[in-house]
C-alpha cells in the first residue's frame, strides 16, 4: 500500500505560459477590454491577473482560465466575461460584482486534528483597502494555542514597481510540540513567544515572484523549564532571521484550483551566531492540478522541510501531526530535522458552481451572495520524519486514503469533511476548514 501511495510522487512535470494564450481558428482578437461593476477595486488590479491584453487572441480555455484567476483575488461575488462586436471591433466587457471588504472571520483548527487541541477564534479583515488588494488583518486566537496578531499586505506598492509588501507582529502561547523535549524536561511545558517581521518582493511577472523578509523573535521558556531547550542555551532566545522565498504560480481558482502549477522554495536563515544562534531552514513545495475530464480533477503535492546548523531548537524542528498531517493518522506525532509528505487527491463536482443570493434586512447584499460548491473526492497522504544523517526508508513512512466532502462558499472559506484509513484499516474521521492544499 505504502508502494503504490507514493508511486505518485515520481510523476514528470511540465508547464509552458504561452499555452495560455493561442491564436488557432477559433480564437477571437481582442480590441478592447472594459471592466465594469467595480466600484472600488482599481481596473489595474483586474488588467494585471489576466494572461493576454488588447491585441491578443484568445479561445474559450483562456478566457475560462482568466476568469477563474480574478476570482482567485478573492474580491469578487462573480465574474462574467462577454464579448460585444461593434464596427467589426471586439469588446472583451469583464463585469464584477464585489463582495464585502471588511468581515469577522470565525475559525477552528485541531492541532493534530484532536477535538480537545482545538484553537478557535475570530480573524478580523480588511480586504481591498484602498482598492488596490492591500489587506489588514488582526487575529484572535483562543484555546490550544492563545494569540493575538497583526499583519499589513500590499501586492502592488506601486503600480510602475510592481513591488510586494509586508509587515506583521504577533504574541502568542505556544504549547511546546516536541515529544523529545517534553522528556529531557521530564514534563510538558509551554512558552511565550513575541515576534515581528518586514518583508518586500516583487512580482516579475503573472506567475512568477520573489519576497524577502527579515524578522525579531523573542522566546521566553517558565523558570522551571530546562534551558537546554532554546537555542542559546539560556531559556530566552533573542533570534534575528532572514529569509528568501521564490514561488511560481500558474493555478487558475487559487483558493480551489482545478489546472495549473504551483512551485515554492524558501531558504531562512536563523541567528547570525548572535548568543550563540546560528541555523537554517530550507522548504520545498510543489503542487500540481490537472483536469482528467471536463468534471474530473486530480491534484498532487509533494512538500520538504530542512533543518540543518549548529544546534537547531525543538521549536523548529519538522513535524507531522500539527500544520502537516498524514489523514488516518491524526493522533500520532513525528518530529525531526526533516520533514517529507506527498498527497494526492481525485475529485469530482456534485455542484460545480452555483451563484447563491437573497436578502436580509440591515445586511448588505455584499455579504449574501456567494460562489458555492460542493466536490467529493477520494485521497492518499503519506509521510515521514527524519533526523540529519539518517536514512529515508520507505518502511518510515506512513500512509493514508480516504474520501470525503468538500464545501466551497467562496470568497469566503471552504468547510472540509474526510474519513480517513491507515496502514491498519483504522478509521478517522476529520473536520475541518479552508482546504487540504
Amino acid at each position: 500500500m505504502k508502494f503504490i501511495i507514493i508511486l505518485f510522487m515520481l510523476f514528470p512535470i511540465a508547464v509552458n505560459a504561452e499555452d495560455f494564450i493561442t491564436e488557432d481558428s477559433s480564437a477571437i482578437l481582442i480590441d478592447s477590454i472594459k471592466i465594469s461593476g467595480n466600484k472600488i477595486t482599481k481596473d489595474f488590479i483586474i488588467l494585471r491577473e489576466l494572461t493576454f491584453t488588447e491585441g491578443s487572441f484568445v479561445d474559450s480555455a483562456a478566457i475560462d482560465f482568466n476568469r477563474e484567476r480574478i476570482y482567485s483575488l478573492g474580491l469578487f461575488n462573480k465574474v462574467e466575461f462577454k464579448f460585444t462586436e461593434e464596427e467589426h471591433r471586439n469588446t472583451l466587457n469583464i463585469t464584477v460584482e464585489e463582495s464585502w471588504y471588511f468581515y469577522p472571520l470565525p475559525f477552528l483548527d485541531f492541532e493534530e486534528e484532536n477535538f480537545e487541541r482545538a484553537t478557535y477564534g475570530l480573524a478580523l479583515i480588511y480586504k481591498n483597502f484602498r482598492g488596490r488588494n492591500e489587506e489588514i488583518t488582526s487575529v484572535f486566537k483562543l484555546g490550544y494555542d492563545p494569540a493575538f496578531a497583526m499583519t499589513y499586505y500590499n501586492p502592488l506598492i506601486t503600480k510602475e514597481s510592481g513591488l510586494i509588501g509586508q509587515i506583521g507582529f504577533s504574541l502568542q502561547t505556544i504549547q511546546n510540540k516536541s515529544l523529545t523535549a517534553a522528556r529531557i524536561n521530564q514534563k510538558d511545558f509551554d512558552y511565550k513567544a513575541v515576534s515581528f517581521n518586514l518583508g518586500i518582493g516583487k512580482r516579475l511577472n503573472i506567475f512568477n515572484s520573489v519576497f524577502l523578509s527579515s524578522g525579531f523573535t523573542y522566546l521566553d521558556l517558565p523558570p522551571d523549564v530546562s534551558e537546554v531547550l532554546t537555542a542559546s542555551r539560556t531559556g530566552v532566545d533573542r533570534t534575528f532571521s532572514a529569509s528568501i522565498n521564490y514561488s511560481f504560480d500558474s493555478r487558475d481558482l487559487k483558493q480551489f484550483p482545478q489546472e495549473g502549477f504551483f512551485f515554492s522554495a524558501n531558504y531562512t536563515h536563523k541567528g547570525f551566531k548572535l548568543d550563540n544562534i546560528n541555523y537554517n531552514i530550507m522548504s520545498f513545495d510543489f503542487r500540481e492540478y490537472y483536469k482528467v475530464t471536463s468534471k474530473l480533477a486530480t491534484k498532487w503535492r509533494l512538500a520538504l522541510r530542512h533543518t540543518f546548523g549548529k544546534y537547531v531548537p525543538y521549536y523548529d524542528y519538522s513535524y507531522l501531526g500539527y500544520s502537516e498531517i498524514v489523514r488516518g493518522y491524526k493522533d500520532k506525532e513525528r518530529e525531526g530535522n526533516n520533514l517529507f509528505i506527498g498527497s494526492f487527491e481525485l475529485r469530482f463536482p456534485i455542484i460545480s458552481e452555483w451563484d447563491l443570493s437573497f436578502s436580509l434586512p440591515l445586511i448588505p447584499k455584499n455579504l449574501t451572495s456567494y460562489r458555492i460548491a460542493i466536490f467529493i473526492k477520494t485521497f492518499a497522504d503519506a509521510g515521514t520524519t527524519f533526523n540529519n544523517r539518517q536514512r529515508i526508508d520507505l518502511k518510515n513512512f506512513d500512509s493514508g486514503y480516504g474520501f470525503g466532502l468538500t464545501f466551497l462558499v467562496l470568497p469566503y472559506n471552504a468547510l472540509r469533511i474526510e474519513y480517513a484509513f491507515n496502514d491498519y484499516g483504522k478509521g478517522e474521521l476529520l473536520i475541518g476548514t479552508g482546504f487540504s492544499f
